[in-house]
Order: C-alpha cells, then structure tokens, then sequence
C-alpha cells in the first residue's frame, strides 16, 4: 500500500496471488495493473511444475489485461518471469523459446510483452554449460557444469546417428522439420530435416504446426508415445547441435 498523504487515502500498488489459486480472480478488475512479476517461476529440482502452469499464467495474464493496450498497440499488462533455471526442458524454455545465451530474454512471438530475467546472473552463467547438451550451448561455456546445478535433460548431442537406424517418422515443428530414427527399441536418433523415404509418415506435435499433409500426432498415437517414452529414459540421441531445435515438440 501507498500512503497518499491522507490518512484515509491508500492505494494499493502491489498485490500478492499465488499461480496455483489464480482462477478465483476471473471476474475481478485489474484496471491499474501493468506488470505481473512471477518470482521463482522454476520448479526446484525434485519438484514438478503445476499442472497446466504456462496456461494458468496465460489466464491470469487475460484477465489482468483485459484487452487494453497501450499507444503502440500492445498489451496494457506485461509480463516478468524471474528466476535461476535449473534444467533446459522447463514449460517456460519451451513456451516462449528461451534458450542459455542471456540473462534478459524477450519471448518469442510476444512484441516483448513477456520478458525472463534469470536473477542470479553470476550463477547462471557459472552453471549453465556442461549439462548433456553442453558442447550445443558452445565451448564457452562447457567449465561452467560442475556442481550438479543443472539436471539432465533426457537427450544427447551425437555427431552422427546409427547406420542401422531406419526411419519411423518426419516430424514438423515451429522451427522446421526433422527425422526420427529408429534402432529397434533401443534408440532414437534425431536428424535435421525431413527424412527421404515418402513412404515414412509425416507428422506434428504442436498444433500450430499442423497443415495439409501432416496431421497433429496426439499422446495417443504410436509415434508421439515412441518419441516421448525414449525422450523421457534417455535414449533419444539428437544428431548435431542442430537438432535441439526439435526439442520443443518433442517433449510435449
């Protein structure tokens, strides 16, 4: 609360709400709000992240905001994420395309109305590099891993993937297409682009990335439950630093 010089006169400035109950205030007016700063938005390692936790920040955002916008067009009510990110594969990483190459990052596809702010920045960058996709992150930073800061992250940068692998699926995304590879049950090798085989299904996770020719591969279907099963026990393999981009529908 603000003292406006009259004892009877207080506003507030800052109001506190947690995530996990933020679907009580639909309804509720936030005309004066402009920024909602979501402190420590990282699960701790060995804790999980709420259900549905990008979604529920995205509905208190709505109702917050309201549609108003500013001079420029864009939204009245921004967003602020803060925290020290403990693994790569985070509902945040993957939502709004955040990556380990800087302390302030603006999301994608968001006219910056969604900004991270890693906090502890000296930690972060002494943290961020040797996890299993350190060589990826660059050479840089790859003495930054000991510590055990960072968790694994469920796949490997190879250089090369197994020439007894044969190919299950293409798989499109927001950030191209890639092959998967299959070594019996074993093994899941991602490459960079389609695979050349037409008779191999062409598929998508995300769907944004759906079109005409590649339907939308739910949890329920063989090739999205091979990929996410393999993904999850480590023994999915991506092919060159240019394959993490696949990272963001694979682990949806």
């Amino acid at each position: 609360m603000e003292d406006t010089g009259e004892s009877s006169d207080w506003r507030t400035v800052i109001r506190f709400a947690a995530l996990s109950t933020s679907a009580q205030m639909k309804g509720t007016e936030f005309t004066l709000v402009d920024w909602i700063v979501y402190d420590e938005c990282f699960a701790e390692p060995g804790q999980r992240e709420l259900p549905e936790e990008v979604e529920r920040l995205r509905n208190l955002w709505i109702t917050v905001n309201r549609s108003r916008v500013d001079k420029n067009g864009r939204a009245k009510t921004r967003i602020l994420l803060l925290g020290n990110v403990t693994s790569l594969d985070n509902c945040w990483f993957l939502e709004f395309y955040f990556d380990a190459s800087k302390e302030w990052q603006k999301a994608r596809n968001t006219s910056g109305d969604v900004v991270l702010h890693l906090v502890d920045a000296a930690k972060y960058e002494r943290r961020v590099g040797e996890t299993i996709y350190g060589k990826a992150l660059g050479t840089l930073q790859l003495d930054y891993g000991t510590g055990g800061y960072f968790r694994s992250d469920g796949g490997f940068v190879v250089p090369e993937r197994d020439p007894k692998s044969t190919p299950f699926a293409t798989l499109v995304t927001l950030r191209g297409e890639f092959g998967l590879w299959r070594l019996g049950y074993e093994k899941v090798f991602v490459t960079v682009g389609a695979v050349a085989d037409k008779n191999v299904p062409k598929v998508a996770f995300e769907p944004l990335a759906v079109r005409p020719g590649v339907p939308y591969a739910d949890k329920t279907t063989r090739i999205r439950r091979e990929a996410n099963r393999q993904y999850r026990a480590g023994r999915l393999f991506l092919v060159t630093p240019g394959a993490m981009a696949a990272r963001q529908a694979l682990v949806r």
